[in-house]
Protein backbone atom coordinates (compact mmCIF):
# COMPACT_ATOMS: atom_id res chain seq x y z
CA UNK A 1 0.00 0.00 0.00
CA UNK A 2 1.68 3.40 -1.17
CA UNK A 3 1.73 6.32 1.21
CA UNK A 4 -0.53 9.58 0.75
CA UNK A 5 0.58 12.29 -0.92
CA UNK A 6 -1.16 15.50 -0.89
CA UNK A 7 -4.33 16.10 -2.87
CA UNK A 8 -3.62 19.95 -3.05
CA UNK A 9 -3.00 21.22 -6.65
CA UNK A 10 1.04 22.76 -6.46
CA UNK A 11 0.80 24.51 -9.54
CA UNK A 12 1.32 28.12 -9.90
CA UNK A 13 1.52 28.17 -6.19
CA UNK A 14 4.67 30.24 -4.79
CA UNK A 15 7.29 28.09 -3.06
CA UNK A 16 9.45 28.89 0.31
CA UNK A 17 12.62 26.60 0.82
CA UNK A 18 11.00 24.00 -1.94
CA UNK A 19 7.84 23.71 -0.30
CA UNK A 20 4.70 25.21 -1.93
CA UNK A 21 2.75 27.93 -0.32
CA UNK A 22 -1.04 26.65 -0.59
CA UNK A 23 -3.85 28.59 0.94
CA UNK A 24 -5.19 28.19 4.20
CA UNK A 25 -9.00 28.23 5.08
CA UNK A 26 -9.54 31.28 7.46
CA UNK A 27 -12.56 30.70 10.20
CA UNK A 28 -13.01 28.66 13.23
CA UNK A 29 -14.11 24.73 13.15
CA UNK A 30 -14.71 22.90 10.01
CA UNK A 31 -18.32 22.91 8.07
CA UNK A 32 -19.66 19.79 7.57
CA UNK A 33 -18.89 18.71 3.63
CA UNK A 34 -16.72 21.91 3.58
CA UNK A 35 -12.92 21.32 1.58
CA UNK A 36 -10.21 21.10 3.80
CA UNK A 37 -6.73 22.46 3.69
CA UNK A 38 -3.48 21.30 3.64
CA UNK A 39 -3.41 21.49 7.55
CA UNK A 40 -6.71 19.37 7.49
CA UNK A 41 -5.18 16.69 4.59
CA UNK A 42 -1.64 16.56 7.13
CA UNK A 43 -3.37 15.87 10.49
CA UNK A 44 -5.75 13.25 8.27
CA UNK A 45 -2.87 11.21 6.99
CA UNK A 46 -1.02 11.73 9.44
CA UNK A 47 -0.67 8.47 11.42
CA UNK A 48 -0.98 6.30 8.15
CA UNK A 49 2.27 7.95 6.95
CA UNK A 50 3.88 7.51 10.12
CA UNK A 51 3.71 4.14 9.45
CA UNK A 52 5.68 4.21 6.15
CA UNK A 53 9.55 3.52 5.77
CA UNK A 54 10.13 5.63 2.99
CA UNK A 55 7.72 8.74 1.59
CA UNK A 56 8.89 9.49 -2.48
CA UNK A 57 8.02 13.27 -2.53
CA UNK A 58 6.53 13.96 -5.75
CA UNK A 59 6.49 17.84 -5.54
CA UNK A 60 6.72 21.03 -3.34
CA UNK A 61 2.84 20.24 -1.72
CA UNK A 62 4.31 16.70 -0.50
CA UNK A 63 7.11 18.68 1.38
CA UNK A 64 4.42 20.87 2.68
CA UNK A 65 2.41 17.86 3.91
CA UNK A 66 5.57 16.52 5.62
Amino acid sequence: MPAYHCGQSAEGSPEACGCALLPLRAGGGAAEGAAGDVVDEALGHLRANLLFRSFDVQGAADRTLL
